[in-house]
């Protein structure tokens, strides 16, 4: 069947030759090409031949032709998953030298496999330096000998890694740079053995995080300077702060005063405590939970059982929360009605 198929079209220029040196050099003929058969089937084939001179001085090649069909498609799917691989690492490399973070991989001796360049560049490390093959200890001092870390810590900050990698646990730790950057490491092992660790420059989310401390503890003095009471209570009406003034004006313990508590909670103890007089509780929180819903600006007054007159004063906020002041305003009743009783 393959003798009486004709050369494919796209392999005659490459046929004709090698079957014209062969001829020349007198040498092996050897060609992969395709042949079409009279039923227009197409197969690869494997021609290889010797040429010899006939009696005539013709050349005369005898050899044998293989039926190569199944092992070029097999060929061709590898090559298709080849370059299908080829493309997808490509995309992996780009990423991976793109990466906002520093990653390396380190095999089961602790030594570099791979590693991107945004490592060099955190650790103000000289390019080049970083190559498959150095141990973590070898970066580790390198990084050291540069200035990174404070004079007289580095041997405590290299056993504290020395002790996250024998551990063989993710851990997470903060390095406060020199320059004043804060650089997070996070260690992964891996389950065949090695580990991979990211760096990533979080000086900024450190910054905010200590400012915003820094205003929280300021809004905490403030408050607690305050001579009202004040409340703040989210749009899930659980309590987010206050002052030791609003406690004290309610009559509620400590135990309560956490971020977090329900609303609902602290009304029910005061009821408990006797602060609305007898009723139905159910009925009574009903009642409550309406006046919520209510204007965003209320104003009232409350006397306690214990004669102290509270003034409130509630004010919603955008996102569906309220901040309500507390004030004691027992002295400015108590000389209204003097004033009253004078007249």
């Amino acid at each position: 069947a393959l003798l009486s198929g004709t050369v494919h079209s796209g392999d005659q220029e490459a046929f004709q030759a090698t079957l014209r040196r062969s001829a020349e050099s007198m040498e092996p003929w050897s060609i992969e090409m395709r042949a079409v058969g009279r039923d227009g089937a197409v197969k690869w084939i494997h021609m290889l031949s010797h040429p010899r001179q006939g009696l005539g001085g013709e050349i005369i090649w005898d050899g044998f032709l293989l039926d190569i069909t199944e092992r070029k498609r097999a060929e061709a799917a590898l090559e298709a998953i080849r370059l299908e691989l080829q493309k997808k690492n490509h995309v992996l490399d780009i990423a991976f030298d793109n990466m906002s973070q520093g990653l390396m991989v380190h095999d089961v001796d602790h030594s570099l496999l791979a590693f991107n360049p945004r490592c060099e560049e955190l650790f103000n490390l000289p390019r080049g330096f970083l190559r498959p093959g150095l141990s973590y200890q070898e970066i580790f001092a390198c990084s050291a000998a540069l200035g990174n870390y404070t004079a007289g810590e580095t041997a405590k900050l290299w056993a504290e890694r020395l002790r996250i990698i024998e551990s063989g646990e993710r851990h997470a730790l903060l390095q406060h740079m020199t320059d004043g950057r804060v650089i997070e490491s996070i260690y992964q092992p891996l389950a065949r053995g090695g580990s991979v660790i990211t760096f990533t420059d979080v000086t900024e989310a450190v910054r905010r995080e200590a400012e915003l401390g820094a205003k929280s503890t300021f809004l905490q003095v403030t408050l607690e300077h305050m001579g009202d009471g004040i409340s703040v209570y989210d749009s899930n009406r659980r309590l987010r702060a206050w002052n030791d003034r609003y406690l004290t004006l309610l009559g509620l313990p400590q135990e309560l005063a956490k971020v977090g508590t329900p609303w609902g909670e602290i009304v029910r103890y005061m009821f408990a405590q006797g602060e609305f007089g007898v009723g139905d509780v159910d009925e009574f929180m009903a009642l409550r939970k309406q006046e919520l819903d209510g204007p965003p600006q209320q104003h009232w007054e409350r006397r306690r059982p214990d004669g102290t007159v509270i003034e409130f004063q509630r004010n919603r906020m955008p996102d569906g929360g309220y901040v309500t002041v507390y004030r004691d305003i027992t002295a400015l009743k108590q000389t209204e009605a003097a004033l009253v009783a004078a007249k």
